[in-house]
């Protein structure tokens, strides 16, 4: 079900992924992973779906993630032991009179731990962000980083025609670092191809 096995640098590698699958040189994923090959994923792993063409408007892989960065036109996510919830939390203007006492005992005395009100969902454990939103709910992430766990890549935009496309891309650091991934741009054997002007205009090759 992977549509290339590689690594996505920059956007004009989202790019000749994007125009190789209009074209037909490389598969666009035309549903949701079955269990069995969300275990199949590994470092390189790239995947490119349509959101009407698939039914997905969101993916999913079975995997815990730290929340997204920024970085260039991509977010990025680390993965993570543990699971993300929601949680119900006062909103900030109720928490002006939040002090360190109100903290867990577990969490007293941490070094550089803010005395003065803290307009965030606090965790028991681990690492922890999030804030209020809506009606006072949180999305409060515990847990670490995994231990040689997979860091994910996720681009999404539209094209003129009013497609949403989506590429999520999987890799290790140690692939990174080494450069054992070759990007469509620098393969040898991804075809060669002339992204038509305007065609993505969330992108500019």
């Amino acid at each position: 079900m992977e549509t290339y096995y590689g690594f996505v640098s920059t956007s004009e590698d989202a790019l000749a992924l994007f125009e190789a699958c209009r074209l037909g040189y490389k598969q666009r994923v035309p549903r949701r992973l079955s269990d069995a090959e969300r275990a199949a994923i590994r470092s390189g792993s790239i995947f490119v779906w349509e959101e009407n063409e698939s039914g997905m408007k969101r993916w999913t892989d079975g995997r815990s993630w730290s929340p997204s960065r920024v970085q260039g036109c991509f977010l990025t996510y680390h993965e993570w032991e543990g699971r993300r919830r929601a949680q119900r939390h006062p909103t900030f203007h109720t928490m002006h009179g939040f002090n360190m006492s109100m903290l867990p005992a577990s969490m007293a005395g941490i070094h550089g731990m803010p005395s003065q009100p803290i307009p965030m969902g606090i965790a028991r454990y681990g690492h922890f962000t999030g804030g209020p939103t809506k009606a006072g709910s949180s999305q409060v992430q515990y847990g670490f980083p995994k231990e040689n766990g997979m860091l994910k890549k996720a681009l999404s935009i539209k094209t003129n025609d009013g497609k949403k496309l989506h590429i999520i891309a999987y890799y290790s650091k140690e692939d990174h670092a080494r450069r054992r991934l070759l990007t469509p741009t620098n393969d040898p054997n991804f075809p060669k191809l002339v992204v038509p002007p305007n065609l993505y205009p969330d992108m500019s090759p």
